[in-house]
């Protein structure tokens, strides 16, 4: 068995205080038998039983309220830890919604970059039509995207001479046709598909 075992459990609070109470209550009976018989009530083995109560009670109250004090102490430091670990997870949240946001920022300027490149390579892209080079369209060396699958006829005029002033032409049925052309000039693509800056 424990030591704890062996020993007798302690009176609860209220019985040690009432008890108190009695004991208050012979302290002042035997201050009145002193008055009144003109003797040492100290010496009294009642005397000395109600004091050793009363060390008793004093004592249990002293216990209780270091227990008391112990317990709030250690309430307080728990509620301080979970201060500190909130501000902790707080500032760690702060941290990762602020990469988030980098993220996401760096993620929008790539795409508006590649919207941004594709809507140059689509402007600058010729389709079926006539064009004037420097107008609707930029001088340099063209290719189509894809092989002809049928009969693609292509044309380079004067401008201004409404197709009357044939540079060069040609009708092609495979491959990849290419062609340069220069300001001053129109250019006609038919059934051709899309021709791409080189």
């Amino acid at each position: 068995m424990t030591d704890q075992q062996n020993e007798s459990p302690r009176p609860s609070l209220g019985s040690r205080l009432r008890r108190f109470a009695w004991v208050g209550t012979g302290v002042v009976g035997l201050a009145v038998g002193l008055v009144l018989g003109h003797s040492d009530p100290t010496t009294s083995e009642q005397y000395q039983s109600l004091k050793k109560d009363h060390d008793e009670v004093v004592a249990t109250v002293d216990d209780y309220k270091t227990a008391v004090a112990k317990a709030e102490k250690d309430r307080d430091d728990a509620i301080d830890q979970m201060k500190r670990d909130i501000a902790t997870r707080e500032a760690d949240l702060t941290v990762r919604e602020a990469a988030a946001k980098l993220a996401e920022d760096a993620v929008a300027a790539r795409e508006a970059a590649v919207t941004t490149t594709e809507q140059q390579i689509a402007d600058a892209q010729i389709h079926d039509g006539t064009w004037t080079v420097g107008v609707d369209i930029a001088p340099g060396t063209y290719r189509t995207i894809e092989p002809v699958s049928g009969t693609c006829y292509w044309a380079i005029y004067k401008s201004g001479t409404n197709k009357d002033d044939i540079v060069q032409n040609d009708i092609v049925n495979g491959g990849y046709p290419t062609v340069t052309i220069r300001e001053g000039q129109d250019f006609e693509s038919s059934r051709c598909g899309t021709w791409a800056p080189q």
